[in-house]
């Protein structure tokens, strides 16, 4: 997702199927807390692909049921990175992508 990482309500993005009002300062300033938390002690890369995978989700999700749909994407339906996020935390850190 292109310049994903630059959008400051990426932070409110921070659980699947949760789903803050547009603006919502509340959910904007826990997820960057969470963001903050989990970027200390995982790879940069992981954590801003989780934010960019769960919004992402979160995205298709609203939007089929906006359109009275029941779609849930499966892994990998948003790439490589989103079928990878399956597996165990211990084996997803060792992939080149977040080692």
């Amino acid at each position: 997702m292109p310049r994903f990482s630059d959008w400051e309500g990426r932070y409110a993005f921070f659980a699947r199927e949760f789903f803050p009002e547009p603006g919502c300062d509340t959910a904007r300033t826990h997820g960057q807390a969470i963001y903050d938390e989990l970027s200390s002690a995982e790879p940069v890369q992981l954590i801003e692909d989780h934010f960019g995978l769960t919004f992402g989700y979160n995205y298709l999700v609203a939007r089929a049921v906006h359109t009275g749909g029941s779609y849930r994407p499966t892994p990998g339906d948003l790439g490589q990175e989103h079928l990878m996020f399956y597996l165990p935390l211990r084996e997803l850190v060792t992939m080149p992508r977040y080692s």
